[in-house]
């Protein structure tokens, strides 16, 4: 019995691991929207979608895709705690979680539509437009 309950928690711990590494490569990927998408990006999208539903289904709430942009992309250091909750909260991160991830195709398969690329002294910046 206790070999059973110690191989179903393994298997809940991994998935709760890729959860965490999917979302975090998924942050990082996005807080470089003016730089287009990446080749794999819809390997990393999948991944990512794939253990938030895994996730879900296990009864937790799916972490903001902003604390996995604040940790992947920015090295913050922001919450990754993953919590029991009612249907309502894992909807409503969902869901957000779906907007964060539209807003990021948006302007990552048109960056020159929203970002001005500047050169000082050597180093690419770019930066939102004023429009």
């Amino acid at each position: 019995m206790i070999k059973l309950f110690s191989k179903l928690f393994n298997k809940e711990e991994k998935i709760k691991s890729k959860y965490i590494k999917s979302g975090l490569i998924l942050g990082d990927i996005m807080t470089y929207p003016y730089m287009g998408k990446p080749v794999e990006y819809s390997k990393y999208l999948n991944d990512y979608n794939k253990y938030e539903e895994k996730i879900i289904s296990m009864g937790y709430i799916p972490i903001s895709l902003n604390n996995f942009m604040a940790r992947g992309g920015w090295g913050k250091d922001v919450s990754l705690d993953l919590l029991k909750g009612t249907h309502d909260k894992k909807k409503k991160l969902k869901e957000l979680n779906k907007l964060i991830i539209k807003e990021y195709e948006l302007i990552a398969d048109n960056p020159f539509d929203f970002y001005e690329v500047e050169e000082d002294n050597g180093i690419v910046k770019g930066r939102l437009k004023d429009d």
